[in-house]
């Protein structure tokens, strides 16, 4: 169990918070350890999980055997198969009950990228009727749908859309473009939007005017993933230029203030970017280094919480079997991880479950 306790002394609290940390970076022996599993695929050489939900259901995407790049499915003790409605896309979240998915498809007539909800049996295309792009990006278990439409006409602007209420644009915090990347069960919904000249800004929606969640004194941030409790992670510009995740709070919680803290980076990073955050607050993201001589970026997915604070998941694995694990994507509330990394050398979609479940 992780403590935190306020006094009323400055020296003490900083005393208490470098012991924190001193006993945090010496018990690595206490830190949750991971089993990974590779995903398979549906034929080709390449995968990525995008989501999982709390039942355990995964989705992403994956090359055929023919080429093509697709969105699959994977359920628990179930073969991959695939979410596809035109050609080439990504199932992007899946819902708990009644598990319904959305993502992305390419038209094979405009080509365009084009947003879709799956349940069951039932494929629905989302967007304008024109056929301009258009992605869904998250579904909660009430059916409510998010993304972006680019609309002939109008700048990107960001959308709800469900079986019962229908399609909405949400209202940007200026006159620029917005997307909206995660809604939670409460429909909550995060994103990003321009504000005016000033640059892109997270924002939340609740049923209301955007409400701009600031930034880490840089310009520009984005919000990728909320929870059932209004917290909200993402990435943001710190004063130094550089991009770091960030935990936004609605209220106080882990001995934080309500507002917007920076999760940081590890030694050798120079960037890094929040993904989503389970109820327990665990945030799961990815790591950014420079590039190296042959020009390749140097990444890796991390885990955070107020206990241990960030950490490498490629350090909190029983057995590598050869892998690096380059973005931790999605974490559901039972802690288990999807991401992609490279197996041997290839791109692969991996699931990490914590040892003893």
């Amino acid at each position: 169990m992780c403590v935190t306790r306020r006094t009323g002394a400055m020296l003490g609290a900083l005393m208490l918070a470098a012991v924190g940390q001193a006993i945090a970076q010496s018990t690595d022996s206490r830190l949750p350890q991971y089993n990974i599993r590779d995903l398979g695929t549906l034929g080709g050489p390449e995968a990525a999980a995008l989501d999982i939900n709390e039942l355990g259901g995964i989705v992403g995407w994956s090359d055929r055997e023919d080429g093509a790049r697709v969105g699959f499915r994977l359920d628990p003790g179930q073969p991959m198969f695939q979410l596809a409605y035109f050609g080439d896309g990504e199932a992007t979240a899946l819902s708990n009950y009644p598990e319904e998915a959305c993502g992305w498809s390419t038209h094979y007539l405009t080509g365009n990228r084009r947003a879709v909800y799956f349940i069951f049996d039932l494929i629905v295309e989302i967007g304008a009727p024109g056929g301009e792009p258009s992605q869904a990006n998250d579904v909660n278990d009430n059916g409510l749908a998010v993304g972006w439409l680019d609309e002939t006409g109008f700048v990107r602007r960001a959308w709800t859309w469900s079986g019962s209420t229908g399609f909405a644009f949400l209202p940007p915090l200026g006159n620029g473009p917005s997307e909206a990347h995660a809604v939670n069960e409460a429909g909550q919904v995060v994103g990003v939007s321009e504000l005016y000249d000033a640059g892109m800004r997270a924002v939340r929606w609740s049923g209301g005017p955007a409400l701009d969640l600031g930034t880490l004194g840089g310009v520009n941030s984005s919000a990728r993933g909320i929870n059932n409790l209004g917290q909200v992670v993402g990435r943001s510009e710190t004063a130094r230029m550089t991009t770091h995740a960030f935990l936004w709070l609605p209220a106080p919680a882990y001995g934080r203030p309500a507002g917007m803290h920076d999760l940081g980076v590890l030694r050798g990073f120079v960037r890094s970017e929040a993904c989503e955050i389970s109820d327990h607050g665990r945030v799961v993201g990815r790591l950014i280094g420079r590039a190296d001589d042959d020009g390749r970026q140097r990444e890796r997915a991390f885990v955070w919480d107020a206990c241990f604070g960030m950490r490498d998941l490629n350090n909190m694995i029983v057995t590598d079997e050869d892998w690096v694990l380059l973005a931790a994507t999605a974490i559901n509330n039972a802690g288990r991880i999807v991401g992609y990394g490279l197996h041997a050398g290839v791109l692969r979609a991996f699931e990490l479950t914590p040892v003893g479940e």
